[in-house]
């Protein structure tokens, strides 16, 4: 069974960080013409998917992309289709309408005062 019909059957195998494999279980569902993996697993799948130090759920960023401060475990998973390749991503929690990914998303702190207006926390 390939990747797709993996996802639409309900299961989404990621490589773990230890080099093994493990299957997420959740529901393939299509917004605004984007596909997405909605699960319940989200923990297991950011640290075994984000690019950086696993945040907490409960975290709190801002999308450069849309300038929303946004809580780390509303992530969603995009699914992207190349071919005969599905890739699956971190994206922000307002996608389909932002197309920010995990990289995108910053500490709401002083020290990020370069990118965001303090007061009004939208992008500058």
């Amino acid at each position: 069974m390939n990747k797709l019909d993996r996802l639409k059957a309900g299961e989404l195998e990621i490589e773990t960080k230890k080099g093994g494999t493990m299957i997420i279980k959740g529901k393939l569902i299509e917004e605004q013409g984007k596909l997405f993996f909605n699960i319940k697993a989200k923990k297991e799948y950011l640290s075994n998917n984000s690019p950086f130090k696993p945040d907490n759920l409960a975290d709190k960023k801002i999308c450069i992309h849309c300038g929303k401060e946004i809580v780390v475990g509303d992530y969603k998973i995009l699914i992207e289709k190349n071919g005969n390749s599905v890739v699956d991503f971190i994206a922000c929690p307002n996608a389909p309408e932002c197309d920010g990914s995990i990289i995108d998303w910053f500490d709401f702190t002083k020290k990020n005062k370069l990118f965001f207006d303090i007061e009004t926390k939208k992008p500058v």
